[in-house]
Formats: structure tokens, C-alpha cells, sequence
């Protein structure tokens, strides 16, 4: 908290999840709970790694995600987040939380918005969090700083988009590739294969139903 104090935000992503507050179905507005696993990812992500995370469901990942995103957004001057989800309202879905946690945000750490729409949130003075439903043509066009495939296993065009944002990625940019399984095959099982083999600059994580 000395350090929100002293420099109007948190230094860290670990830091700034202890401002953040998620929509949990049964209990409502509730302060994130730091699991160890969504630690060890919060801090592997501010380094700015790269990571291919095959998880399960309902293990706070996707509120993570979220987060990330937000930090990354209010506080990097001209960041762009790029989210691919498979449809438009999967899309939205994960903006929304976004944006919900920049609500519940205190005062002093939420940067004024300058777009607020369903498929962007920009601010002033920072970045922006750019939702795309994966189309075949999605992620052509952008230089982001981060890109977040969310649910990837379950993208009808992933190589394809792979391969639109990909120059992003080899000019510094951040890929955080994300999904429950979807088969032994596809784009995403093969992507994280070879993470796992060292066969690509991404590193290949499990979060499997009982972290």
C-alpha cells in the first residue's frame, strides 16, 4: 500500500490484485482469492512471459486473465491488449470483466476511461483492451503488446490468427494462449505439445481441476 501511495498506482501486477474485486455466482462482490496457482501465473506473467496454459475450468484463470489485462492497459502508455475469443459474445464475456473489475476499483488506481464499448476499453494516458470474436481475418492489422486466446482449443481459425498476430509476438509482444482441452488434436494441442517439448519460445503450463 506505501508504494499505491507514493506513486498513485502498484508497481507490480502481484501487488495490484490486491485491489481487485470479481462477480462470484454465489457470494456476489468478493476480494480475488490469490490461490497458489494463479500467484505463480500472476507473477510469471508480469515478467512477461510467454505461456501456452492448458487449465480446467472454474479455477480462477479467467478473472486472472481479466486482470492482466486491465493492469496492463491503464497502466503501459500506448499498450495494446488484443483478446480473441471464439465468438462475439465470448468476447464481450471477457472484457466485461475488465471492466467490472475497474469499477470496484478504488478511486486513486482507476485511470479515466476514453472508449467504453462493448469491444473496447481505452484509457487515458494508458492503453487499450481491444475483444475480437476469432474470425478467419482476426488479429490482421494490430501491433498489440499483448495477445490473449481465450479458449483457443475451441477457435475455428487459430492458426490462421496465429500467424496475423504472430510479428507481434516477434517484436516483443506477449502471448498468453489459454484453454480447457477440446481433444487430442488441433491448433492449441499442438501449440502446447511443442511448448511442453521446448520446441517454441512459449512455456507450456497444466492447471489441472484439483490446484
Amino acid at each position: 500500500q506505501s508504494s499505491t501511495r507514493s506513486h498513485g498506482r502498484p508497481t507490480t501486477f502481484v501487488e495490484f490484485l490486491q485491489y481487485v474485486q470479481i462477480e462470484d455466482a454465489n457470494r456476489g462482490t468478493i476480494p480475488m482469492e490469490l490461490w497458489p496457482h494463479l500467484l505463480e501465473r500472476a507473477q510469471s506473467w508480469q515478467s512477461g512471459v510467454s505461456e501456452i496454459v492448458l487449465k480446467a475450468r472454474q479455477i480462477g484463470v479467467s478473472w486472472l486473465l481479466a486482470a492482466y489485462a486491465l493492469w496492463r492497459a491503464m497502466y503501459q502508455r500506448g499498450a495494446t491488449v488484443l483478446e480473441l475469443s471464439a465468438g462475439q459474445a465470448e468476447a464481450y464475456e471477457l472484457l466485461g470483466k475488465s471492466r467490472s473489475i475497474w469499477e470496484g476499483l478504488p478511486d486513486a488506481l482507476r485511470a479515466p476511461t476514453a472508449v467504453d464499448a462493448a469491444g473496447e476499453l481505452s484509457f487515458l494516458g494508458g492503453g487499450r483492451i481491444m475483444a475480437l470474436p476469432a474470425t478467419q481475418k482476426a488479429g490482421r492489422g494490430y501491433t498489440a503488446s499483448l495477445v490473449i486466446p481465450d479458449e483457443a482449443a475451441f477457435h475455428p481459425w487459430a492458426a490462421a490468427n496465429y500467424g496475423a498476430y504472430k510479428p507481434t509476438l516477434d517484436g516483443g509482444g506477449q502471448l498468453l494462449m489459454v484453454s480447457t482441452a477440446n481433444g487430442a488434436s488441433g491448433f492449441f494441442h499442438d501449440m502446447w505439445r511443442a511448448s511442453e517439448r521446448g520446441e517454441t519460445p512459449y512455456g507450456a503450463v497444466f492447471l489441472p481441476w484439483n490446484v
